[in-house]
C-alpha cells in the first residue's frame, strides 16, 4: 500500500536516469538521431506514467469523497431518527425498542469501522432514550425507583 503512491515518482526517476546515462554514453560529439528519440521517448513515458498516475488518485480521492458523504449521511440520518424518537416520547408515544440484528463485525479499512461504531452508537443511543423514557414513567405512575441497576448492551 506504501508503495503505490511512490511508484510513479521511482518509475518515472529510473526512466530519466537510465535515458540520460544512455545519451550521455552513446553520444560522441553531438546527439545523433537514436539519442534524440530515446530522450523524447523517455519524455513521453514519464507524462504518461504522471498522467496515468494523476487519473488513479484522481479515482481515489473521487471514492474517498462519495465514503465520507455516506458516512456522513448515515450520521446524520441517526441523529434525525433520534430526535424523532425524542419528539414520538416527549408526545407520550410508547415506544417499543426495536429487535435489530446484531451488527456485522467491521471488515475492511477505517472508514468502515468507523461506519460500523456510528452505527453502534446509534442503537446505544436510541436504547438510552428508550431506557430513560421507561424509567421516567415509572416514576410517573408511582413507582419508586432508587437507581438503575440494569445496563444496557447493544451489539
Amino acid at each position: 500500500m506504501i508503495l503505490l503512491p511512490v511508484l510513479p515518482a521511482l518509475l518515472i526517476a529510473v526512466a530519466a536516469a537510465l535515458a540520460i546515462t544512455f545519451a550521455l554514453l552513446s553520444q560522441e560529439g553531438s546527439p545523433d538521431a537514436v539519442a534524440c528519440s530515446i530522450l523524447i521517448g523517455a519524455a513521453v513515458f514519464g507524462c504518461g506514467v504522471l498522467l496515468i498516475a494523476a487519473a488513479v488518485g484522481d479515482a481515489e480521492a473521487r471514492s474517498l469523497a462519495r465514503r465520507f458523504t455516506a458516512l456522513s449521511r448515515s450520521g446524520n440520518r441517526g441523529q434525525a431518527e433520534l430526535q424523532d424518537l425524542l419528539h414520538r416520547i416527549a408526545q407520550g408515544e410508547r415506544v417499543e425498542p426495536p429487535q435489530a440484528a446484531p451488527l456485522p463485525e467491521p471488515t475492511g479499512d477505517a472508514i468502515d469501522l468507523l461506519a460500523h461504531e456510528l452505527a453502534v452508537a446509534q442503537r446505544q443511543a436510541e436504547a438510552a432514550v428508550m431506557q430513560a423514557a421507561q424509567l421516567a414513567r415509572g416514576n410517573r405512575s408511582g413507582r419508586a425507583t432508587r437507581g438503575c441497576s440494569e445496563q444496557v448492551v447493544v451489539r
